[in-house]
Order: C-alpha cells, then structure tokens, then sequence
C-alpha cells in the first residue's frame, strides 16, 4: 500500500477508521457469518440513522438524477426527490453567482427568482460555514430572516438546509427543505438531505461540463462558418457584420459592436452593431476611448471603478461584464471591438447567471482582428469618407440588447447621433 498523504492521515484519524475497522473484525469473528459482505452492510446500516430500504431508496434515487443531462432537468428532478423522500411541503436550490456574490434560486418548488445577499438568513450561514442549519421553529429564532416570506406571501414554519458540495469539496451552493408535513426535521432527514445534496453538487457540476462541451461544439461550428465566410473573400461590410454574430455566438455574449476611430473628427462610429439606437461616442473620453488611447485590452466586470453606468442609465440595459479589444493596423488602433454580458455555462433557464470574459476570449477576438485587418482597413477608410458627408455607416439588426427597452431617447454627455438612413457600403 502507498504511503497516505498528510490530508489521508488526517482524514483516518478525525474520522476513527481505525476504530470502525476493529468493531467491523470483531463482530466478524464473533458471528463468523457464511456471508461476511451482506453481515457487514447490515453491520453498518445498525450504526447508521439510515435503514436498508432508506439506502435503498437513495440509490434509486441517484440513477433518476443521474439520466439527467442538463444542470436544470437535474435540479428540477433533485427538488422533487427532497420534497417526497422527506415529506416536506416546499425545496430548493440555491447556486453561488460568484461574479456578484449572491446566491440565487436556480429552482425552487412554487417559488422562482429568488436573490439572496450576502449574510441575509440561514441560507448563507449554510453556505459559509458548510454546516447543517436545522430550525424548528423559524419566526420564534431571532436570526431567521423572513423577508423572502414577506416578498413570496409562503409562511415557513422549520426548515432545513444543507451545503451543495463538488466532487472537489468546494460548496457550491445550497439545498432547502421547507416545512415537514407532520412534526419537525429529524436527524433522519439531515442524513438523507445531505446524501442529496452531496449526490446534487456532483450531478450539477458534471451536468454543467456536459453543457460547457456542447457550448464549445457550437463554438466550433460557427468559427468554421465564419472562416468560410472569410476565404469568399467577402466585403468588408459583411465581415464585420458576420464578425459582430459569430462573436456573440462564440463567446456567449449578449452584445457585440465594432467602433471605427475618426481621428479627425475625434469620435468612436459604430459600424456593425446589434444595439437598436444610434450614437457617436467621443474619444477622448470614457473607457473606449482609453482602449484606443492605450492600444490595450480591456476586460472588466460591473464592479470595476473604471466602468460607467451612465449609458446603462439612459438606455435601460445593464452591463454585468465588459470585454473590449483593439483592431489595429500595425501599431496604429483604427477600431475596437465591445463585447458584453458573457453566459455562464452555469445558466439554468431563465436564470441569468454571468462570469467575466477570460484570456481565451480575448484571444480569440484579437485573432479575427488580425484576419479581418486590411479588410476593415479598406471599410474605415471608405466609411471615414461617408461619415464626413454625415452618412449613417452602421449596420443594424435585432439582438438580445433590444429586449433591454430604453428608458429614454436622450443620449449621454458628448454623444452625437447618428442619421437614420442606412448606407450599404461594400468595398
């Protein structure tokens, strides 16, 4: 046998293995049973708050779980098990949104939606000290937080909560059971919520790589369409229109724009855009500007203090992650390209869960850049021309942006907007 590791050794010994594998040799000597495997199964089924046919029922209820191939149908499937196997009235599942530091419900038994901040209730307690939370009576606790009960009109009575780990140990989330039909949770209930939960964290996680997989075979198809587009020589109009889909599609992102600069008339002009309103932005000024002033990559999330929320104000949409990557012509930035709101794999339905864009996307797009450079090239210095005559240059079509209405026509500080018309450049 191998020499255990430090963290094996300190598992045996809090644990007692060594205690458990003398008790289990002593019944056997004492018993001498004709089967040794079935005696100490039964042997530790004794010594466990879970019965034979509880295990049994656990089991059955792996192999349901685990036909399940998306992280939602797996969810969904894991509360109705908690809700039967436990006669409770209401379950649910919380996931850890990293980006925001929140825990949000990602399925919930008649309940949906469902944010919490950090430190609010028991369910964060559950999430940062990885223990157990069994409450029998909720309102007559002073910690229980029943704001989730004012919003939802539902009146907990006892609940209980267990941490949702990985197959790496990191807690990733949390598992509710509300309200037992008859009497409060028992110990009982604890053992069997944290086999669910603990079988939950690794069908959740693997149902999420199996997503990230087939996200990727969609990454790949729409990159090999958009070389194909490129090697048929296409115009540079067309290109950077397919480049602002096929960027969305490959990066799992809400929006994309590409900005022309016009040095001479200092200003940053969309040329292919899937946002439904018009606008010039000036250079000098705000982060795009800072993109093209220091020819750098720019990668931030919501929190940064370099990001402005004042186009999210006036129009309506909210940038939770930002990705902005320069289109230069040998050392001169003729462009830029503006990404947002990258998807989690981790998105479970309509639940919107996002994570920063990382160093692969940002390659990814400074190698279209590098393909689509003389070709673009060719298109600013056509539509620099128009756009002195007042021209619209800009492509515009529907997107995910234009579910985010407008609260307002008006435009920020320093933004000209454009002409209506469309002019349909190629070069």
């Amino acid at each position: 046998m191998e020499k255990l590791s430090s963290s094996e050794q300190e598992y045996l010994m809090t644990h007692e293995i060594d205690k458990l594998f003398e008790s289990m040799m002593e019944s056997l000597v004492l018993e001498k049973p004709n089967d040794p495997r079935a005696f100490l199964a039964q042997h530790l089924t004794k010594q466990s708050l879970l019965s034979f046919q509880d295990i049994c029922h656990l089991l059955e209820a792996f192999k349901q779980v685990s036909a399940a191939t998306s992280p939602l149908s797996a969810s969904i499937k894991i509360i109705d098990l908690v809700c039967s196997m436990l006669h409770c009235d209401r379950a649910s599942l919380f996931l850890h949104d990293a980006l925001h530091n929140l825990l949000r419900m990602v399925v919930g038994k008649e309940a949906r939606g469902i944010v919490l901040a950090e430190n609010s209730g028991f369910t964060w307690k559950v999430f940062k000290t990885r223990q157990i939370v069994n409450i029998q009576d909720a309102y007559s606790n002073p910690n229980f937080d029943a704001s989730v009960d004012i919003t939802t009109g539902y009146k907990t009575e006892n609940m209980l909560g267990v941490p949702i780990n990985d197959s790496q140990g990191n807690v990733i989330g949390v598992l509710l059971a509300l309200n037992k039909h008859s009497g409060n949770f028992s110990k009982k209930d604890e053992a069997v919520l944290m086999q669910l939960s603990n079988q939950a964290g690794v069908i959740i996680k693997n149902a999420i790589y199996y997503q990230k997989a087939i996200n990727n075979e969609l990454k790949s198809k729409a990159l090999l369409k958009f070389v194909r587009q490129i090697n048929k020589d296409a115009p540079g109009q067309s290109l950077a229109f397919e480049l602002v889909t096929k960027a969305k599609d490959l990066l799992q992102a809400e929006t994309c724009n590409i900005f022309m600069v016009d040095y001479a008339g200092d200003m940053l002009v969309p040329i292919a855009t899937d946002s439904p309103y018009d606008y010039r932005l000036p250079l000098s000024s705000g982060i795009l500007g800072q993109c093209v002033k220091n020819a750098e990559i720019i990668n931030i999330d919501h929190d940064d203090s370099r990001f402005s929320r004042e186009f999210d104000e006036k129009f309506g949409y909210i940038t939770e992650t930002l990705l902005i990557v320069p289109i230069k012509i040998e050392s001169r930035v003729v462009g830029l390209v503006q990404i947002t709101n990258k998807q989690s794999d981790a998105m479970f339905g309509d639940v919107k869960i996002y994570s920063k864009f990382d160093d692969d996307d940002a390659e990814l797009l400074i190698t279209f850049n590098e393909i689509l450079g003389k070709k673009l090239e060719k298109l600013f210095d056509s539509l620099g021309k128009k756009t002195n005559e007042r021209d619209d240059p800009a492509v515009k079509f529907q997107s995910s942006f234009g579910k985010n209405k407008y609260k307002t026509q008006e435009l920020p500080e320093g933004a000209i907007k454009e002409s209506e018309e469309e002019d349909d450049v190629k070069i």
